[in-house]
């Protein structure tokens, strides 16, 4: 049996709240930040960088959130092992998104089987990228937040 067909989401439509920047707030360590992108973009700087983060906090959109990011690590404030964690906390941040908003928590459970792809052409980091060769990691995190949400659903 062949495995099954790609389901390839964009964000557009019914799936657009799966996107780092939907409007969907996220309750992490007593905080809730405004969207999955405030929390990935301030966990750079939890912990040790406090400044930062209420910064960050106070950003209207995701835009800002993501500027102001760069320009703090540009002066040297993010974690020294954020690139070697990020994957890890990518993956635990879309967890609690999903447990936290049950319809999303729903729609993403009920997606086909096959492996999630984020059709966007323009990021090839998140997403499949211009050419299509692109990392995917959105997809392939929600993948095994949905594996994982499975496993509690009927266990």
């Amino acid at each position: 049996m062949p495995p099954p067909a790609p389901f390839i989401f964009t964000s557009d439509g019914p799936y657009s709240g799966f996107m780092n920047d939907a409007p969907h707030p996220v309750q992490y360590w007593g905080t809730t930040y405004e969207t999955l992108t405030h929390l990935f973009e301030a966990s750079k700087y939890i912990g040790h960088e406090p400044d930062c983060v209420e910064m960050l906090l106070k950003c209207k959109n995701t835009d800002e959130v993501r500027a102001m990011s760069a320009q703090f690590e540009r002066d040297g404030k993010a974690r020294a092992d954020w690139e070697s964690i990020s994957l890890v906390m990518v993956e635990f941040m879309l967890n609690a998104k999903f447990t936290q908003h049950p319809a999303l928590k729903q729609l993403l459970l009920e997606t086909p089987n096959g492996q999630l792809i984020y059709g966007d052409s323009v990021d090839g980091y998140w997403g499949l990228g211009a050419d299509g060769s692109g990392s995917n990691v959105l997809g392939k995190t929600l993948d095994k937040v949905k594996t994982s949400l499975r496993a509690h659903v009927y266990n």
